[in-house]
């Protein structure tokens, strides 16, 4: 289960930059890979979607203290599997903003839960 999600924590690394700036959504080519450097508009997207990271830790220490680990890693795998099949819909910026961004509070939720309970 760790190693699963350190490998879809790398490919969202990989893919996100990808998503944002190379036009990758909507088309029906592949787009042209032009080496430009990073745009403020695509660092602020690019943080907005890695800010993520940090709620899904948060949320992961709250819900393992109160809740317990089982349930909510069960769940929190089932929307991780929605929201990074969703990322292959293509309707607007907006909405891969806001899937990636969850697949990114998701995927550090799932992180920090197995961390927790490693040691056990």
């Amino acid at each position: 289960l760790y190693f699963t999600n350190i490998f879809i924590e790398f490919g969202l690394i990989v893919l996100l930059p990808l998503l944002f700036i190379s036009d990758l959504c909507g088309t029906s080519q592949s787009p042209e890979h032009k080496c430009e450097p990073l745009t403020q508009d695509d660092l602020l997207t690019l943080t907005i979607a890695t800010i993520g990271s940090v709620l899904g830790a948060i949320a992961a220490l709250i819900l393992a203290q109160y809740v317990g680990r089982l349930a909510p890693i069960r769940v929190a795998t089932f929307i991780m599997l929605l929201s990074i099949a969703s990322l292959f819909v293509c309707v607007n910026d907006t909405f891969t903003l806001v899937t990636a961004t969850v697949a990114k509070i998701v995927e550090a939720f799932v992180n920090s839960t197995i961390w927790i309970m490693i040691p056990e």
